[in-house]
């Protein structure tokens, strides 16, 4: 009789956070089944590319996530009957520029920086500049959460607010054509 060999499959996953003073990188890691084999050179081998693709699939999750936020978005709709019009930006640097209005007058308008948790679907706007309503200095200004998903082959963005349940803003790419 050959010998048995099993080992867990450990499924990880990790989330590149940027914040105002450092970045950090979460993994969190699952075991979710075994590999078993007689060969213990096949079970080496085996692991090795599960290790590779789960490394790899990581970076991918984030990546694909960041490449697809970055861009400009207009306002297409949304529950809160105050705002018509909304323009929103991310850049690839990591800052942010969010403008609503209504009848073209402005009602909110923000910019800092934003950082992603590709595996919650969250986009989390850090304001540092907030020009409708001051923060004495040294005041800490509050972040917004912001639930994030993507349709139409991402050319639109839904975000859901966390600080007020049922809200949704939908947003359309601006071609850059």
């Amino acid at each position: 009789m050959k010998p048995f060999f099993c080992t867990p499959i450990v499924i990880c996953s990790e989330i590149r956070n940027r914040n105002r003073f450092r970045d950090r990188i979460q993994v969190s890691c699952v075991r979710r089944d075994y590999i078993c084999s007689t060969n213990s050179n096949q079970m080496k081998n085996t692991l090795l590319l599960a290790l590779t693709l789960s490394l790899f699939g990581c970076k991918t999750s984030y990546e694909s996530t960041r490449k697809a936020l970055i861009g400009t978005w207009h306002l297409s709709s949304t529950t809160i009957n105050t705002l018509d019009k909304g323009m929103i930006m991310y850049s690839p640097d990591g800052h942010m520029v969010a403008l609503l209005s209504r009848n073209d007058s402005l009602i909110i308008g923000y910019s800092g920086k934003y950082e992603i948790n590709s595996k919650e679907s969250i986009v989390t706007h850090f304001r540092d500049f907030y020009p409708l309503i001051p923060f004495p200095k040294g005041t800490p200004v509050p972040i917004f959460i912001r639930d994030y998903s993507f349709s139409e082959n991402g050319q639109v963005l839904t975000l859901k607010p966390k600080e007020t349940k049922g809200q949704e803003l939908v947003w359309r790419k601006v071609s850059s054509k």
